[in-house]
């Protein structure tokens, strides 16, 4: 649940699977940062992008 008394950033990943990875990749880890896979990229990619996007998000954040 959103902390309403906090700011947060949300960032929609409207581009290629290579520009994701690197804008995911820079983003500092920060529970106040939304990710979200965007209508572009989801339109390309299907569920394979969500897949992709959830296989990155677990390789960068978790450790």
């Amino acid at each position: 649940m959103l902390n309403k008394k906090l700011k947060y950033l949300q960032i929609s990943i409207n581009s290629n699977k290579e520009k994701a990875l690197k804008i995911i990749s820079e983003l500092p880890k920060d529970e106040r940062i939304i990710l979200e896979a965007g209508t572009p990229f989801l339109k390309r990619y299907g569920i394979e992008g969500l897949n992709f996007f959830e296989k990155i998000l677990e390789r960068i954040f978790s450790g």
